[in-house]
């Protein structure tokens, strides 16, 4: 199986902070439920854009990623002030540079991340991931990047942890660095795990079609709301098949059946399955047709677990009505 990285747009909340961005080679998330759901749904191998004033700027690869204890103190950010709320940054990604360009969104090579943008009505998550196509035509926009950024060497200079996730708490501990699993943490951990045995997860929902080269691609926005994950083929021929999966963290109800089939009638692909994964169904829903209910569990007896430690206890299997 050939594995490929994934590609991301990373907001940046002013012309500030993205001149830091770009000159410590370096992207920061702050310390919100969406900061640390940036980070942990970027990894190590993956390539990201700063998205700005609805530009795309730059190409970088994630080299390493770290996340900053005392974070008050850390530079290179300012905090940022949001109303009464003050963000700091302590989600660190470590970049390489590869391509310097700065470009408008509106153009055609960003249309799928532009879509994101308009439907969403601005940049209310931190980050956005783009697929394949996009990332091609990033790699040959604007000049091969000249590494001059300064370097911060947060591994040595301050303390890092790993952030842990409590399994039955419903808040997020930001001095113990111990968190909730919210939903989208889940969404990121069932993306990921699709992603690393991709013929499990389509022998189990039974598709036998030949789609060509698939990538997972996490949250779309479409009309009707939010498609929590997409499979659909890297490198299309004629009409691009696809498969529209929604996550429930508890148990499902009729309204995400409703959505599926909602997304399924606005969305441009040619929508082969459509998947429900949640932790449990109602007996009615074992009635509804053209949808396939998959359940997840957590198996561990532990009660904090990292992420990779939850990515391996997480299973997904066919729900039996």
């Amino acid at each position: 199986m050939v594995f490929f990285m994934d590609y991301f747009f990373v907001a940046v909340s002013s012309r500030e902070h993205l001149e830091i961005c770009k000159k410590f080679a370096m992207a920061g998330f702050p310390n919100s439920t969406n900061g640390l759901w940036a980070f942990l749904d970027i990894d190590i191998g993956d390539y990201i854009s700063f998205i700005y004033s609805a530009r795309a700027i730059n190409l970088y690869k994630v080299m390493d990623k770290v996340a900053i204890q005392n974070y008050e103190n850390a530079p290179p950010w300012p905090p940022l002030k949001l109303g009464r709320k003050i963000y700091w940054f302590p989600f660190r990604l470590i970049l390489k540079p590869i391509r310097e360009f700065e470009e408008s969104i509106v153009r055609k090579e960003f249309e799928y991340i532009a879509e994101n943008l308009l439907l969403r009505g601005g940049y209310r998550k931190s980050h956005f991931q783009a697929d394949s196509l996009t990332l091609h035509h990033a790699s040959i926009m604007g000049t091969h990047a000249k590494d001059v950024s300064v370097k911060h060497k947060f591994k040595e200079k301050f303390e890092t942890f790993e952030p842990v996730f409590n399994l039955r708490t419903n808040q997020n501990d930001w001095n113990s660095g111990i968190f909730k699993l919210s939903e989208k943490i889940l969404q990121t951990l069932i993306r990921k795990k699709i992603k690393n045995r991709p013929e499990k997860f389509l022998s189990m929902i039974d598709v036998n079609e030949n789609m060509n080269h698939i990538e997972v691609i996490g949250e779309k926005a479409l009309p009707e709301g939010h498609v929590d994950i997409i499979i659909k083929e890297r490198y299309p021929v004629e009409s691009v098949k696809a498969i529209l999966i929604e996550v429930k963290k508890g148990r499902a109800n009729k309204d995400a059946v409703n959505q599926l089939l909602s997304y399924k009638k606005s969305v441009r692909y040619d929508v082969i399955r459509l998947v429900l994964i949640a932790k449990d169904f109602p007996k009615q829903l074992h009635s509804v047709k053209n949808i396939v209910f998959l359940k997840y569990e957590i198996k561990t007896e532990k009660e904090t677990l990292t992420f990779s430690e939850l990515l391996n206890a997480l299973e997904i299997y066919p729900h039996t009505k």
